[in-house]
């Protein structure tokens, strides 16, 4: 794997040594597996080339294997019996090698992509790592009516298609600026005031609105030009990935016509809706192969239930079902023939559906004759190889609390590497978890023993083994099935040979294709729409010049700055910074500059009477909330002055806030320590600032001293021994004196500062001394 690569190898399980397929075991074809050489020849087995008949609508493949078995330690053909095809021998009961049950081969590998998250942890970020998926909330303006509507609205699916409003409402934009200028602030107003309203109209159909699917390039090109009017929704989802290569299955179905039909059968199946073929739930080891976040490459194998449907029932259901009873789909934007044809439930576009549904079935069966699915098998049938397999659609579920609420599928289509594509159908403030699949088509195998035969010892002659073929069921001679130097008298028969290997075994290996459609989920994420931390606030403080006992405070709504999620004070808050964290991929500490769209409300000013040790210890303690907001206006002030009445010469810590309208959690002031001093009725105030850092306290780290009157504090005699490693006696010693140090001590204590805190016994009273060596 490339070393950028995330990658997974879907594995039938009893492809893997020990899990069912006992012959695949002994021959040393099973992965994490070797021959068994006690029982079995080391040249262990020969096999026929593959001779191939019509069986239904696909090929079925034979071949013919002999296996031989160790003459050195089988001791007769009773125990070459029991070993393939079980039996009691010497008290012994063995469960044989041979077995006539189905087993399938669906063995591929997988690039599957990364998160954003992912790279910034495991340090792909930076790279060109191969297959990007991400997903983001949006907020491109906040207003209090819009986020009300979304809120309260019955179905999500009632909110306008951000692509419609767009299509309609906002492009092609003037290029006079005034005539922009007018139209923007009309966009702004539909918004602002409300939707639906007066000046907007929808002929969206909600329940349509639950499957929205891309099957033409025209769409995805048209979505594509409409993105660069997404900054005029005011908010969404941003969802961004790539797609794999178009594979010979999809391009069959744009130019047989079946694109439409597939896609909405692929959901019909998936849903499992209008008795669509029944979904199997297979069990296969998936083997992960990715990049951890110490940035080595790592492996886990772990077994998964897939979803999966046979691909033959899925195009015999859509040849049948050419009506369609559940109208719970849109083909977005797309007004071609072939889009409106799927709606059709009279049967009056029949035509339409049919020829296309056998045209493809016809293309599945060239596909599955060609050498890119026979060159997987043909020449080994129970080897380990990858099998043909190409992505043919994507899916984006939306899911609010258990439910789904929506779907978007996408076809693989040709030219379409990269797509990105606006989900605007959300509340603000909820939870959505988006999980996207990508849908697999995999051409794999069927395939069987049967027809097992053995042979038994007649004799040697001139170094060659004459054996009988026979059935061991019947225990009657038959004829080999493997090509074989037959002997050659006249009492002999065909199911006579002649071997150089004392034991041997025939038996029919046929292999029929398999095609399933199967369900990766590749992505999950908890997106919330979220809006910023508002900016930072700062503040001038001061009091007043009267007998009031007044603080005074000039707030100031300030800048943005490029910094980390301010710090929180409860549960709640953190519980806000967690899913902002996770919506849009940021790290615990990571730097961020995305800007609050939410106008700035109200300013909060918290106060204490002690020296916080941390932000959390003014949570509740909010003393005083003064508007912002000019009256009747969609706009506020950036700064206002805040009065506190206080009791003279006590200390009050005071710490700011500016909140929004969405309620976020806001970057902070510095903390200010205040005190009205009354010196004898003259009064002035006293201020302090403190950085969050600054609140920290640093514990005593030294053994306690206890001490009556006097302590004589100085340094370790390690620190004061003259140290001349350095020094150079022969020359004079005005230029040696900055060679001679103090200290042989490997952590010596000059020009380190040290506090020490005294504490009374009587009082508790504490003093702190700051003390500092220095040698002069």
């Amino acid at each position: 794997m490339s070393s950028h690569n995330k990658e997974i190898t879907i594995i039938d399980p009893h492809l893997i040594s020990g899990s069912g397929d006992r012959m695949r075991d002994a021959l040393g074809l099973s992965i994490d597996g070797s021959p068994d050489t006690v029982f079995l020849n080391l040249d262990t087995f020969d096999k026929t080339d593959a001779s191939s008949q019509a069986d239904g609508i696909v090929n079925k493949y034979t071949y013919f294997y002999r296996i031989r078995g160790n003459g050195n330690n089988l001791i007769n053909d009773k125990q070459w019996k029991s070993y393939v095809v079980g039996g009691d021998f010497l008290n012994t009961t063995l469960s044989g090698i041979y077995s006539e049950a189905n087993f399938s081969d669906h063995y591929h590998s997988e690039i599957v992509p990364y998160s954003l998250s992912e790279t910034k942890v495991n340090g792909t970020f930076d790279t060109s790592t191969p297959n990007y998926i991400s997903i983001q909330p949006v907020i491109n303006s906040y207003h209090q009516s819009y986020s009300d509507f979304t809120n309260t609205v019955t179905s999500l699916t009632e909110i306008v298609n951000c692509y419609r409003f767009t299509k309609k409402y906002i492009l092609p934009m003037p290029t006079n600026p005034v005539l922009l200028r007018d139209k923007e602030s009309a966009l702004t107003d539909i918004f602002k005031f409300g939707i639906p309203n007066q000046t907007f109209e929808s002929e969206q159909v909600s329940e349509l609105q639950q499957n929205l699917f891309f099957a033409n390039p025209e769409v995805y090109e048209t979505v594509d030009t409409l993105n660069s009017g997404a900054k005029y929704i005011p908010q969404l989802t941003k969802i961004e990935m790539d797609f794999e290569d178009t594979g010979q299955f999809i391009k069959d179905c744009v130019s047989n016509g079946f694109e439409y039909l597939f896609l909405r059968t692929l959901k019909e199946t998936i849903l499992q809706q209008d008795g669509a073929p029944t979904l199997e739930n297979i069990s296969f080891t998936v083997d992960s192969s990715f990049i951890d976040a110490d940035g080595n490459n790592s492996e886990t194998i772990t077994s998964a239930t897939l979803t999966a449907v046979d691909v033959f029932q899925m195009m015999d259901y859509a040849l049948k079902n050419y009506n369609t009873e559940t109208q719970d789909f849109e083909f977005l934007l797309d007004i071609s023939e072939q889009a409106q044809s799927q709606y059709d439930n009279t049967s009056v576009r029949r035509l339409e559906k049919t020829i296309p549904a056998l045209r493809q079935f016809q293309s599945l069966t060239q596909l599955l004759e060609s050498s890119n699915y026979t060159n997987t098998f043909i020449n080994d049938p129970i080897s380990v190889q990858n099998k043909y397999n190409e992505v043919v659609a994507y899916r984006v579920e939306k899911v609010f609390g258990s439910d789904t609420v929506q779907n978007f599928w996408f076809l693989n289509i040709e030219d379409v590497e990269s797509f990105s594509f606006n989900d605007n159908q959300i509340a603000y403030g909820r939870d959505y978890t988006y999980n996207i699949y990508k849908y697999v088509l995999i051409a794999g195998t069927d395939y069987q023993y049967s027809n097992i035969r053995l042979s038994r010892v007649l004799g040697k002659n001139l170094g060659l083994w004459g054996l009988e073929i026979y059935d061991p069921a019947t225990d009657e001679a038959i004829e080999p099935l493997y090509p074989s130097n037959s002997i050659s008298n006249d009492l002999s028969t065909d199911a006579q040979i002649q071997s150089a290997y004392k034991y041997v075994a025939d038996f029919q290996v046929d292999v029929t294709p398999s095609v399933k459609i199967v369900e990766v989920q590749i992505f999950s994420k908890v997106v919330s729409i979220l809006d910023a931390p508002t900016n930072n606030v700062s503040v001038v403080p001061s009091y007043v010049l009267d007998n009031s006992r007044r603080l005074q405070f000039e707030v100031r709504y300030d800048l943005i700055d490029n910094n980390s999620f301010p710090s929180v004070m409860n549960s709640t808050e953190e519980d806000y910074k967690q899913r902002f964290l996770n919506s849009y991929d940021l790290l615990e500490d990571e730097q961020f500059m995305i800007h609050a769209m939410s106008l700035a409300s109200t300013i909060e000013v918290y106060r204490i009477d002690f020296k916080p040790t941390s932000i959390s210890d003014f949570d509740q303690k909010l003393i005083i909330t003064e508007s912002l907001k000019i009256p009747n206006q969609d706009a506020a002030f950036t700064n206002k002055t805040i009065f506190d009445k206080v009791a003279t010469n006590k200390k009050y810590y005071y710490y700011f806030r500016i909140v929004n309208e969405a309620r976020t959690v806001s970057y902070g002031s510095r903390i200010y320590e205040a005190e009205l001093v009354d010196d004898g009725g003259y009064k002035f105030a006293v201020f302090n600032v403190y950085f969050e850092s600054d609140l920290e306290v640093k514990p005593f780290n030294r053994p306690i001293e206890s001490f009556k009157k006097l302590i004589n504090i100085v340094p370790n005699i390690e620190n004061v021994i003259i140290n001349d490693e350095d020094v150079d006696y022969s020359d004079v010693s005005e230029n040696q004196i900055e060679n001679v140090k103090f200290g042989q001590s490997d952590d010596p204590v000059w020009d380190k500062t040290f506090k020490i805190r005294l504490t009374s016994k009587k009082t508790g009273k504490k003093i702190d001394i700051n003390l500092t060596h220095k040698v002069v």
